[in-house]
């Protein structure tokens, strides 16, 4: 067993040690990217597929700390910590903080020195967790968001439980306070070399000692890398609520980025202890009437997939007849699909059956959000059909039911999807059901199977039902309905 000296500090850690120990530990911590056999260096002999963590005899704090226990077996590892702690201010546990929230929040003050990830289940109140850390902590916070969308919605719940002024940089405004919500993209333009820096913002990123990734599955990127390196924080908290820790290619970069896995509360863990829906969720096999497409136009087979079914009329007509029956014993439907041609097809189909509908994506104001939001809510819209701006962050309380009609191959986009709508509401109908159309047809069944595999995951009860055994659609809601009550009232527990 090789001795290594370590010295750790808040971003990276330092190997003292000599080059060839550093080589071969260059050699340790490394991960292989997908799709490495198609670059041209991987082809001409030139690269190994691999990338390393290490550099120059440093490596990002959160891969030390996350994956160093592996190689115990080849290394010994002799840490000196030379990190600086954020300061923190004394907590107390308030009424509103869930048991599992409090767990959460002292795991953040324990890592107040490199951060780390919190895996929280969709609607379990990430924010509301960061929030109440961030309340006590003395210290300038960057809050990332990925898109503008959520800009608002991330300032309102972190003023509503900080109890001061948030600001806001991104949509035209440039609002600075202690505790700042950005997207990625406006400060990015503020590191990139060449362009006209903006002298407020480039002191609020080097006041910053704090830095919070909201939705880290998708801010994985150079450019957030980019934003963190520049404001260098003494700690990174990275939010999400599913990531592939499991995966080498996605473990490295992530850990890089966030730190270590701190704190997880699964689906399944918030079904149990009562503080999400009860749910069904039904693999609904669709017959796919193979399709012309040319490949070289889409860039993914999920491109390929969401080009096949969007104009497919006997596929849309069978969505609606789900839909149709579905409203009329009173759920609130919300439907996510690929494209926005796709998004506008179904609801003037769902329109032409008389059914209240509308569509929310990315080009949706605020302003028409917040409206929509309260007509879905109300009841005078029940349906919504939705792009991938839906599955992240937006609340609707009285959603029952969503259905998924396909191109989502990803495990972390097929639970933010599932999770939409499923906070338990204290003295409401705590279920949902969530149906995925899985085409039988043998070109696409590859999607239909990645899904099959993550739907398993969440704590559900799952069904499959081939299209040809459900006589019409108003017999398959109806056995949902029965199915779904069933299981509400079987040892239903719900937490305020």
């Amino acid at each position: 067993m090789k001795k290594v000296k370590v010295e750790l500090f808040n971003r990276y850690a330092k190997f003292h040690a000599d080059s060839n120990t550093i080589l071969a530990l260059k050699d340790t911590f490394k991960y292989q990217i997908p799709g490495y056999v198609h670059a041209p260096s991987y082809q001409m002999g030139e690269w190994d597929g691999f990338v390393s963590t290490v550099s120059r005899g440093k490596i990002p704090t959160g891969v030390f700390l996350a994956k160093a226990k592996e190689f115990s077996d080849t290394y010994h590892f002799v840490v000196k910590d030379s990190r600086e702690p954020i300061e923190l201010l004394p907590f107390s546990p308030s009424s509103k903080d869930r048991p599992y929230q409090i767990e959460a929040i002292n795991k953040a003050r324990k890592v107040s020195a490199t951060g780390g990830i919190f895996i929280c289940a969709t609607q379990t109140g990430k924010t509301h967790i960061i929030s109440r850390h961030l309340q006590h902590v003395k210290a300038n916070v960057v809050f990332l968001v990925h898109e503008i969308t959520l800009l608002e919605q991330a300032k309102e719940t972190l003023e509503a439980v900080t109890k001061e002024e948030v600001g806001v940089v991104g949509g035209g405004e440039k609002k600075v306070r202690r505790i700042t919500v950005s997207t990625v993209q406006s400060l990015i333009r503020q590191v990139s070399v060449g362009n006209k820096k903006n002298p407020v913002l480039i002191d609020m990123m080097k006041q910053a000692e704090v830095v919070v990734i909201d939705e880290l599955h998708l801010m994985i990127n150079e450019s957030t890398n980019k934003v963190v390196d520049f404001i260098n924080p003494k700690v990174v908290y990275g939010l999400t609520a599913s990531l592939e820790l499991e995966k080498p290619y996605v473990a490295y970069p992530a850990h890089s980025l966030a730190g270590p896995l701190v704190f997880q509360y699964s689906l399944p863990d918030g079904i149990e202890e009562g503080y999400l829906k009860k749910g069904i969720i039904l693999r609904l096999l669709v017959p796919q009437p193979r399709l012309t497409v040319m490949r070289a136009a889409a860039e993914t087979p999920e491109q390929v997939y969401a080009e096949a079914i969007t104009n497919n009329r006997q596929r849309n007509d069978m969505i609606v007849d789900i839909v149709d029956s579905a409203v009329r014993r009173k759920h609130r439907i919300v439907i996510f699909a690929q494209r926005l041609e796709h998004i506008e097809n179904l609801v003037e189909l769902i329109h032409a059956r008389g059914v209240p509908c509308s569509a929310v994506t990315g080009s949706t104001s605020k302003k028409e959000r917040v409206s929509l939001r309260n007509a879905f809510e109300e009841g005078r819209i029940p349906v919504f059909v939705v792009s991938s701006v839906f599955s992240h962050g937006i609340r609707v309380n009285t959603l029952t039911m969503t259905i998924d009609v396909g191109a989502a191959r990803s495990a972390n986009h097929i639970i933010q999807k599932y999770g939409r709508g499923t906070g338990a509401v204290e003295g409401g109908f705590n279920g949902k059901v969530h149906i995925d159309l899985a085409d039988t047809d043998r070109e696409y069944r590859g999607n239909a199977r990645e899904r099959s595999k993550t739907l398993k995951k969440l704590g559900a009860e799952l069904y499959r039902i081939p299209w040809e055994k459900i006589r019409d659609s108003d017999d398959l809601i109806q056995l949902l309905d029965k199915k779904l009550k069933k299981l509400v009232n079987s040892t239903s527990k719900i937490s305020s």
